[in-house]
């Protein structure tokens, strides 16, 4: 099974908290938006494993100085048919019509730049990883997936390049 996790960080913990996950095994990425670090991890069979194989030693993460201030999980019920195979430019969380989540989950895997495409429980439905040069390309892509028919809204985070906070 695979789950990504959204943490809000204390200001100034960022990094602490995105290399105490990535050393636990998990990918992590910093990004810019309504949460702080997106992580997806997996190596878990139950949800009871899940969350004391990631959740709750993430919850932890500099408990005395209160730096991971919420936690949101997302379960993969679908997993994209492709794997990530480098670093995203951002990722797109989406809320789409349920009766259409199968059809605009297809059409959503061949637009240009979406690099994985994965069905979650969860306060969205699908979560994008797209790549783009720039955040003209950006919006190109986003305007695609808005086009799609089921489509009801998104959540855009840009992820800093790793250069930046490694």
């Amino acid at each position: 099974m695979w789950a990504y996790i959204g943490i809000k960080a204390k200001p100034g913990t960022h990094r602490r908290i995105h290399n105490e996950i990535r050393d636990m095994g998990a990918s992590a990425y910093m990004v810019c938006g309504e949460i702080d670090i997106i992580c997806k991890v997996n190596q878990f069979n139950t949800i009871s494993e899940f969350d004391s194989k990631w959740h709750e030693p993430i919850s932890k993460i500099g408990a005395e100085e209160n730096m991971v201030r919420a936690i949101q999980t997302f379960i993969v019920a679908k997993e994209s048919p492709r794997p990530l195979k480098k670093e995203p430019y951002a990722f797109i969380f989406l809320k789409i019509i349920p009766s259409r989540i199968d059809i605009t989950f297809s059409s959503l895997l061949n637009l240009d730049g979406v690099m994985t495409a994965d069905v979650i429980y969860g306060v969205y439905d699908v979560i994008l990883t797209v790549d783009a040069k720039d955040l003209k390309e950006l919006e190109s892509i986003l305007n695609k997936i808005l086009e799609i028919p089921g489509v009801l809204e998104t959540t855009t985070m840009v992820v800093f390049p790793s250069e930046v906070y490694t």
